[in-house]
C-alpha cells in the first residue's frame, strides 16, 4: 500500500489499524524503517487516536498546509473534540450515522454551545465534504484562521 497509494491513504489505514490493534507502533515503525526516505517522511506522521478516515485524512491534509493541529483533544471534562487547529479552533468531522439520531444531533447543539461558552471557535464539516470537496473545507479552516479563531482568548 505504500507504494501505490496517496500518503494521505496509507497514514489513515495506518492510524485505523493502529485504533484497533491490528498493528503496534513498533511494528509500524520496522515497516517504516524499510522505505525510502521520502516516503519515510510523509509516513511517518501516524497516530492512533484518531477514531475514523476522515478524521485521519483532515489532521494530514491540514498539517500539509502547515497548521498545528492536535487530536481528540480533551477540553474540559466530558468534552473531547476531534481537532483543535492553534488553540481555539476545533474542527469536528462527522459521518452521517453520528447525526442519525435527532437526540445526537441536540447533544452536538449543546456541545457547541459549551464549546463557545469556553472561548472556542467550532467548525463542522461531514464525511462527504472531507472525501470528496476537501478543497471547500480547506478553504473555510483557512479563513477561520485567516480571522484568527485559531487563537481566539476565552
Amino acid at each position: 500500500m505504500c507504494h501505490c497509494e496517496s500518503p494521505e491513504y496509507v497514514v489513515a489505514a495506518v492510524d485505523s489499524a493502529l485504533h484497533a490493534g491490528l498493528i503496534s507502533r513498533g511494528a509500524w515503525l520496522r515497516e517504516l524503517a524499510n522505505l525510502p526516505l521520502r516516503l519515510r517522511l510523509q509516513l511517518a506522521d501516524v497516530d492512533g487516536r484518531s477514531e475514523s478516515i476522515i478524521e485521519s485524512l483532515s489532521r494530514f491534509r491540514c498539517r500539509a498546509v502547515g497548521l498545528r493541529v492536535r487530536i481528540q483533544v480533551t477540553l474540559a471534562p466530558g468534552l473531547r473534540v476531534d481537532l483543535v487547529i492553534g488553540e481555539r479552533l476545533v474542527v469536528e468531522v462527522d459521518g452521517r450515522e453520528h447525526h442519525s439520531d435527532p437526540s445526537a444531533f441536540e447533544r452536538d447543539r449543546i456541545r457547541d454551545a459549551r464549546l463557545t461558552a469556553l472561548g472556542y471557535r467550532v467548525l463542522h464539516f461531514s464525511y462527504s465534504q472531507v472525501m470528496h470537496n476537501w478543497p471547500s473545507v480547506e478553504a473555510a479552516i483557512l479563513a477561520a484562521v485567516g480571522h484568527g479563531d485559531h487563537r481566539l482568548h476565552a
